[in-house]
This record gives C-alpha cells, sequence and structure tokens, in this order.
C-alpha cells in the first residue's frame, strides 16, 4: 500500500498530515528495529520524505526531519548496501546540520550522526579523506557536548575506534595517543554497570595493544591486559569467549617479553 494511497484512504487532512506522519515514521523504525521486516523501514522512509518535502525550509523543523531521512536510509543501506541510499544519506544529514545552530539541543547528535554516514563512505570506498572528515564530525560532535551529555561515551568510544583504524594507515603518534586518551574519557564516562562498559573497556584495550605493537613499551601491553580483563569480568557469555582469546594473546606477548631464567 502506497504512503499517498494510505493518507487519502484514512482521509488524513493537510493540517493532520504532519503529526499522522510524525507518529507513523517513528513507529514503523520501532517496528523495523523489532523485527526486522522490510516493508516497515520502506513505510519510515516514505513518510520521512514526505515530512521533508511538506515542511518549510526556513521552518526549525525541517533539519530535523532531513536528519530522520538521513538516519532511515542509513538503516537501508545498513541492510542491502545500495550507494544511492548512501549518497543521499550524505547530502540531506549534511543539509540537517547545516541548518542547525551549534547550540541546538540535537545537533551534536546529527554531526554524529553525518559522521556515522562518513565511516560508512570511508569502509566503501577506502577514502581516508572519508575516514578523516568521519573523525572531524565525531570531533565536532564532542566538543558541542559535555561529558555528563549520555550519548558523550559514545562519540567517545567511536572517533577513538577510528583514530586507531587511521593510525594503523598513518603510524602517526597523535592519532594513536588520541585515541587512547578518547577510550579512556569513554569508559570513565560509562557505569560499570552499563551495557555499554565492556565493549567500551575493550576497545580501550585493543588501543593499548595498538600503540604497544608500534612502540614495544612495556606500560602499554600491561595497560591492554588489564583493560581486557576488566572488559572479560564485565562481559557477557555471547563476547567472552572472542576476548578471552585476545587476552591470551597479549598474556603470551608479556611472557615472552620477560622469559623465566634458569641458572
Amino acid at each position: 500500500m502506497s504512503l499517498p494511497y494510505l493518507l487519502q484512504k484514512l482521509e488524513i487532512s493537510e493540517d493532520d498530515e504532519f503529526n499522522f506522519l510524525s507518529c507513523l515514521v517513528t513507529k514503523a523504525v520501532d517496528e523495523y528495529h523489532e523485527a526486522g521486516h522490510n516493508q516497515d523501514l520502506e513505510l519510515a522512509i516514505a513518510c520521512a520524505r514526505k515530512l521533508v518535502d511538506i515542511t518549510a525550509k526556513d521552518s526549525p523543523e525541517w533539519a530535523e526531519q532531513a536528519a530522520n531521512l538521513g538516519a532511515v536510509l542509513i538503516y537501508r543501506y545498513e541492510r542491502n548496501g545500495t550507494i544511492n541510499d548512501l549518497e543521499e544519506a550524505t547530502i540531506v544529514a549534511r543539509q540537517a546540520v547545516m541548518a542547525t545552530p551549534d547550540d541546538h539541543v540535537d545537533y551534536s547528535s546529527w554531526v554524529s550522526n553525518l559522521g556515522i554516514i562518513y565511516n560508512h563512505r570511508f569502509e566503501f570506498t577506502g577514502s581516508i579523506w572519508d575516514l578523516e572528515h568521519a573523525i572531524g564530525l565525531f570531533r565536532q560532535a564532542i566538543v558541542a557536548s559535555s561529558r555528563e551529555q549520555p550519548d558523550f561515551a559514545v562519540w567517545a568510544n567511536n572517533m577513538a575506534y577510528l583514530l586507531c583504524v587511521l593510525y594503523e594507515k598513518t603510524s602517526s603518534p597523535r592519532d594513536i595517543d588520541e585515541a587512547i586518551h578518547l577510550a579512556q574519557e569513554a569508559v570513565l564516562a560509562t557505569s560499570d554497570r552499563d551495557p555499554g562498559y565492556p565493549a567500551r573497556t575493550y576497545n580501550l584495550g585493543l588501543a593499548f595493544d595498538l600503540r604497544f605493537q608500534h612502540t614495544g613499551r612495556t606500560q602499554d601491553l600491561l595497560q591492554a591486559i588489564l583493560s581486557l580483563r576488566q572488559a572479560v569480568s564485565a562481559g557477557s557469555l555471547s563476547t567472552d569467549t572472542c576476548w578471552l582469546g585476545k587476552l591470551d594473546n597479549l598474556m603470551d606477548q608479556l611472557n615472552s617479553s620477560f622469559p623465566i631464567q634458569f641458572s
């Protein structure tokens, strides 16, 4: 059933159209996340497009509709890998950010979403420019937020990960140092009861390990082991096997660095 037909069938007036579509797109996204049905995603995209079309570009609400359209297009890109969705998501998400003052309550979230989109572009193109642009956007989101903001730890963790990816390509000490700093900030901003705590602690360990692989500093290896131990202790059974394997590997490296001497 097409969206225009649905609106006509339900006799939704122009005055009620915006509120109806806003509720419908939210419901469709929730249903998609819960059940994964493609028709819910297609309905969400159709509603989001219509909301962008019927909202005046100079309206304070236009940026929100553009940001939402970018988000649902990325959901479809992640599902189908269609490059047209990635390109359109880039355009509308960028327009949403450009139309939003940096003191707006949602500014950091929308900038972060654009960073995620550019990371997808990097994964598709392999372009360092896309990777660096994604990092810059996460940096922008962090600067415009505070540590008390609920998503601060998520953004810091994401940026730390991307800096590690960049470091593997550039070997720039500045990149890995900043990655470790941000990963530490992400862990510090996360309660040990938070579901994201094990993964962020694990990522901190990986960042220390990455620096150890390039510098050979034992202190980095010890910090990596400590972080991975914390991650394993706080983690779930579904992740423990992988994490334990990584921890065992680091312990082997530590033992080989300090072999037992027999005389």
